[in-house]
């Protein structure tokens, strides 16, 4: 941009011939002093450029006037303009951590994958998974912003992390202050050594949290919690027969075994690929009480293709007689 002012400053000196027009060596050593001194235009580049300009034993020209003149402008206008320049990149490092600094004013620390685009004074982050840690220079006019399939954090001047995994997403901010708006919910403001969690808001993304809280052994009210966020938000086909399995799952963990066999006898009737398990379960918790009742799942469970010797065991015991 700035070299489309100097070459239409050249035309429209050229062609009129001026008697003191300094030569082509003089004009090109001048034209780069000045686009040295546009990108930054700080440390009284421009003021130096006036000075060097109209140093004494030089021969009168109006091109080192109109040069002068024309660096206030541009450099004025570079200024302003630095913040809108386009920005794009990927974030890719799942192995190991990466640093990528898109502005002298924005670092970014990360391991998992993303992308960052916007501008010098808006850049926006779009983080799909794993660890991010951004630092943002204060009262520079940065608006920064990081989304997640979960989450938008908008920040002006701190240091905080994003983690985005089967949980949702995490902010913690270590120094600054933050807003997130979670999925459907009203912006929070953090402080520093503060933190929030933003659900998943999918049904699929739902049950990958709750399978996560039970492999980390998470009380099954936790669990629960997830699921039937899960089926609430409409999960249907494959994700909800497996929200209602999870649910039997946490129902037996949480010491629930009526409203375990319940949930156990609503999914069974509905079909789904996962009967074995369902009728062994079911034997499970009716022999708590008898084996009459659990005679009738134990049969089924036999019948089926995937019945190990221990079923077939267990059905011989509630078989003998008494």
């Amino acid at each position: 941009m700035i070299g489309v002012y100097i070459q239409k400053l050249r035309d429209w000196l050229r062609p009129r011939g001026d008697e003191s027009e300094v030569d082509d060596a003089e004009e090109n050593r001048l034209v780069r002093r000045l686009l040295l001194a546009l990108p930054e235009a700080r440390g009284g580049a421009v003021q130096r450029l006036h000075l060097r300009l109209r140093a004494p034993n030089r021969q009168p020209s109006r091109l080192p006037v109109l040069l002068g003149a024309l660096a206030v402008s541009i450099a004025a206008l570079a200024v302003h303009y630095r913040g809108e320049l386009p920005i794009e990149d990927s974030l890719v490092s799942e192995e190991t951590w990466a640093v990528l600094e898109p502005t002298r004013e924005v670092t970014l620390s990360f391991r998992g994958t993303g992308n960052i685009e916007g501008t010098r004074d808006e850049p926006r982050v779009s983080w799909t998974s794993g660890v991010l840690h951004v630092d943002v220079s204060p009262n520079q006019g940065v608006r920064l912003e990081v989304e997640t399939r979960e989450a938008v954090v908008r920040v002006i001047g701190t240091s905080f992390s994003v983690v985005r995994d089967a949980l949702g997403t995490r902010v913690e901010v270590r120094h600054g202050l933050v807003s997130v708006t979670c999925t459907q919910s009203a912006p929070v403001h953090l402080g520093v050594g503060e933190e929030t969690v933003c659900l998943p808001a999918s049904p699929a993304g739902l049950l990958a949290r709750a399978r996560r809280l039970q492999r980390s052994g998470e009380p099954p009210t936790v669990v629960l919690e997830a699921i039937d966020l899960g089926l609430r938000a409409g999960g249907v086909g494959a994700v909800r027969s497996e929200l209602l399995a999870a649910r039997v799952e946490a129902l037996v963990q949480a010491g629930e075994p009526d409203l375990a066999a319940a949930a156990a006898e609503a999914l069974l009737s509905e079909g789904t690929h996962r009967r074995d398990e369902l009728l062994r379960t079911l034997a499970g918790l009716k022999l708590i009480d008898s084996c009459a009742d659990a005679f009738p799942y134990l049969m089924a469970l036999a019948a089926e293709p995937t019945a190990t010797d221990d079923d077939r065991i267990q059905l011989a015991r509630c078989s003998a007689p008494n």
